[in-house]
């Protein structure tokens, strides 16, 4: 997903003590990429409410255990929508 700090750019204003020095450097948040990677839990977070009661009834049908919930949260989200 896109940097939120460079917005996508890989490169943010320099500032010092508030004043901007006329340059750009690497953004410190993404190191320059413009890209952050996402993971499930940031993506499911994001979901309004009726689409993450979708996606808990399908985990539900899964059966599951806690231990694999968590695990599957904390991996990057790859799923397009």
């Amino acid at each position: 997903m896109k940097c939120k700090e460079c917005g996508g750019k890989g490169k943010i204003k320099e500032y010092v003590c508030g004043e901007w020095l006329g340059n750009y450097v690497t953004c410190g948040f993404c190191h320059g990429k413009g890209e952050v990677v996402q993971t499930n839990e940031e993506w499911f977070c994001g979901l309004p409410t009726e689409e993450k009661a979708v996606v808990i009834m399908n985990i539900r049908n899964l059966a599951v255990y806690k231990e694999q919930i968590v695990e599957w949260l904390k991996q990057p989200h790859t799923i397009k929508e």
